[in-house]
């Protein structure tokens, strides 16, 4: 852990060590939670900028009140752009040794960023001159449910068990890089030289607009660094968040894809990364499809993959063996085959199937003896709650 008083603030003028960038639009609800917990933390020597995207709530005026009391903020207001023009213009003003993006309506531990640069440090000390340059530094997420209060650990967002201790790349395991880590890039700090050596931006989209340059950053790391022990956490259940839809802009994700695939097959990559890819790319398909509500927004995303999107993202000769869930290629297939009407039923019969699984795993676990003894034990402090909760 880096000593939280060995640098101040950078109201006097040197570069700070970290520059968190915060795109702001309508956040009001969430953001002095946001903002007490990165000026509350132990690391001390950052800067925080927040780009006011067109709010027409009180967010600017927050904003403004902290900068006013805490020289490391800067505040920029713009008209609506969207999410990824916000997240770029906070790049370019970003000074920091290292870079991060973070949601305004999200949170995180006050430990978080020194505890991930020292561990950096500490890797790169422990590793040697021959080491690697740590590039991108992964940390773990948990969602916190507004509804429940309840926090859930998303292990899909850091599954560091592929990979090697300590500093790695993707050589080290090709065939998982860029589905063990998300698009997000709330749960990583990026080497601001790295970012800009690499040109690396947000395509101009509304949705999915972080996928090019997170899986960008992921293949031209000199080095990555898994750090566990210290969380940023992702709200859920209010369906807020404020930069995340997806039915005003169907086909986002379709090109977040083609661009994917144009920076890999332009590296000379995709021979060593296809597994990765296949896998990392139809779940996006998939998941855009589970996610959708919108009738016109399904027909949108059925008519551009079904007539020929499917084959120019690589997916049509797909094999089976490919995929790490073979379902995965039976949709896919259903996708590119079957008229509409076929689809929409396939997908039905699919989501039926699912929501049976998940409730037979319900119903093992509630009927499981650790459960029932579980129940037993927390029953009489239970009762008592509900008993003052009744005075």
């Amino acid at each position: 852990m880096r000593d939280a008083d060995a640098r101040r603030g950078t109201a006097g003028g040197a570069d700070p060590l970290v520059t968190v960038v915060v795109p702001v639009h309508n956040a009001a609800p969430y953001l002095r939670q946001r903002m007490d917990c990165l000026l509350g933390q132990t690391l001390r020597d950052i800067q925080v900028v927040c780009v006011d995207d067109g709010s027409t709530d009180e967010s600017l005026d927050i904003l403004r009140d902290y900068a006013l009391q805490d020289g490391r903020v800067l505040v920029v207001p713009q008209e609506n752009l969207g999410p990824a023009a916000a997240r770029n213009r906070g790049i370019e003003l970003a000074r920091g040794t290292w870079l991060t993006c973070m949601d305004a309506d999200d949170y995180c531990d006050r430990d978080l960023l020194g505890h991930v640069l020292g561990a950096v440090d500490a890797a790169q000390a422990s590793a040697g001159a021959s080491s690697p340059r740590v590039d991108v530094a992964v940390f773990p997420e948990r969602s916190h449910n507004v509804v429940t209060g309840t926090d859930v650990r998303l292990d899909y967002a850091f599954q560091s068990e592929h990979f090697p201790a300590g500093v790695f790349t993707w050589r080290d395991c090709p065939d998982r890089i860029l589905t063990s880590f998300q698009n997000w890039l709330h749960n990583k700090l990026f080497r601001a030289e790295f970012v800009r050596e690499n040109r690396l931006r947000l395509q101009d989209l509304h949705h999915t607009e972080d996928m090019l340059f997170t899986c960008s950053a992921l293949l031209l790391a000199r080095g990555i660094l898994c750090v566990d022990g210290s969380y940023a956490y992702y709200r859920i259940g209010q369906g807020s968040s404020q930069l995340y839809a997806t039915d005003a802009w169907p086909l986002d994700f379709y090109e977040a894809c083609r661009a994917l695939r144009g920076f890999i097959v332009g590296c000379g990559m995709m021979g060593e990364v296809r597994r990765s890819y296949l896998n990392w790319v139809g779940g996006c398909v998939l998941s855009n499809v589970d996610i959708m509500r919108d009738p016109a927004g399904m027909r949108a995303i059925y008519d551009a993959l079904h007539g020929g999107g499917l084959a120019e993202l690589g997916l049509a000769d797909a094999e089976p063996e490919e995929f790490f869930n073979r379902d995965d290629c039976e949709r896919l297939r259903v996708l590119a085959t079957a008229d509409y009407d076929a689809f929409l039923v396939a997908e039905h019969a699919w989501a039926f199937e699912r929501w049976h699984r998940e409730h037979e795993d319900m119903l093992a676990v509630v009927n499981s003896r650790s459960f029932r003894l579980g129940r037993a034990i927390t029953g009489v402090p239970r009762r008592l709650r509900d008993l003052l909760r009744r005075r």
